[in-house]
């Protein structure tokens, strides 16, 4: 549930030639990942919550400096919206 932030990201990585394809590969392993949910649960149950939140933040960790190394800044596309005198009289 990342939000508009998401598609903007898609927007400004992917070249509108690959956009479709990065958009299906984002909603499809977004469904693919509801499963980890009922893996946290069960690890709750079998371990304790302290254990699981351990376990599932390592991964969270380990994502999360993985996107450090391996992502760049990319460079914002411009909008061009031309202005007319109208919209300066308004």
């Amino acid at each position: 549930m990342a939000g508009p932030m998401t598609y903007t990201l898609i927007t400004d990585f992917f070249s509108p030639k690959y956009r479709v394809k990065a958009f299906f590969a984002f909603s499809v392993l977004q469904q693919l990942g509801d499963p980890f949910k009922f893996m946290t649960q069960n690890l709750i149950t079998a371990f304790g919550w302290k254990k699981a939140w351990f376990f599932v933040g390592g991964f969270g960790i380990m994502a999360g400096l993985l996107t450090l190394l391996t992502l760049t800044e990319p460079k914002r596309k411009e909008i061009s919206i031309p202005i007319t005198d109208e919209d300066e009289d308004s």
